[in-house]
């Protein structure tokens, strides 16, 4: 465990801000200062024992057990002025600073530790309030029943269902289908910290102005795609929109889906078995393996 902590960042609302933390027999005493303030200056306090506990248990946690001490030989490479972190430890001193999030090597831990200082302490604001930490997306597609039919069992389960999760708080990606709904059950789930972080890191910055909140249902029959977004903040949007041949009516909404159906088809198959670059494709001669008669490709593929 560390023995002294500062962090200084300029936080959400353009507030350069600089925290600092002492632990000492158990305890954190802490200061914080806004704008021009030094730290020295303002008043500090000492946690009581339980939330300084609290506090030292997500801080094992978001530094993977103090192993960020051992990147210490890394700071020399980590140059920037958006954001300064000092760590003291009884063996190790480690300074490093860096740019925007985004564009770090340390990028997976200083975005946890922004959210760390903003739990503890409530008054940091690092993170922004819109940005958006969960984004769900759902798929309708209701399948007619022949009135002759209707009075089959299951009958009403015939449609098309989708469902995909995008989650910052444990980075991952779920994605399940159900066509028909009362029948197959497809599902897939991936932790993919990266890829999470700068999909939903996009879309907070394309959907900040709100323009886009906007939703749109055609008069044909087509499926019905319902956009959640969960904002850090607690509060959240929901879009309905249609998804015909020519896409939702939307490029923005249309290169979403776009990255989430690569981002899902990278993770499964980029760099398998099943990835059709991978050495190139297939060649002839593996082509020619399951042409006879009685073939492996036979027996599977009928």
């Amino acid at each position: 465990m560390f023995s002294y902590l500062r962090f200084e960042m300029e936080n959400s609302l353009g507030i350069p801000v600089k925290v600092e933390i002492d632990h000492k027999a158990g305890l954190l005493t802490y200061g914080i200062a806004f704008g021009g303030e030094n730290t020295k200056e303002t008043k500090r306090r000492t946690m009581s024992k339980g939330n300084s506990d609290r506090f030292i248990r997500r801080w094992h946690k978001v530094s993977c057990n103090d192993l960020i001490r051992d990147l210490a030989a890394y700071q020399e490479t980590q140059k920037g002025d958006y954001w300064q972190l000092f760590v003291k430890y009884d063996d190790v001193d480690l300074s490093i600073s860096g740019q925007r999030p985004g564009a770090s090597l340390f990028d997976s831990f200083i975005e946890p530790l922004m959210e760390l200082l903003d739990d503890t302490f409530g008054i940091t604001q690092f993170v922004k309030a819109s940005r958006v930490d969960r984004l769900e997306i759902e798929l309708f597609d209701p399948f007619p029943v022949p009135e002759e039919l209707s009075f089959m069992e299951g009958s009403d389960e015939c449609s098309h269902v989708e469902h995909v999760s995008l989650s910052r708080d444990d980075w991952t990606l779920t994605y399940t289908r159900r066509f028909p709904q009362g029948c197959f059950h497809n599902s897939y789930e991936c932790h993919c910290e990266g890829e999470i972080r700068q999909l939903l890191d996009q879309t907070s910055d394309i959907f900040d102005g709100g323009d886009l909140f906007k939703g749109h249902i055609s008069e044909d029959d087509d499926p019905i795609l319902t956009f959640t977004f969960h904002f850090h903040d607690g509060n959240q949007a929901m879009v309905n929109r249609s998804l015909s041949k020519e896409g939702t009516g939307s490029q923005v909404y249309d290169e979403l889906l776009d990255v989430i159906g690569r981002t899902i088809e990278c993770t499964v198959f980029g760099g398998g078995m099943f990835d059709p670059d991978r050495n190139g494709g297939v060649d002839e001669s593996s082509e020619t393996a399951f042409e006879g008669e009685g073939s492996t490709k036979d027996r599977y593929l009928g």
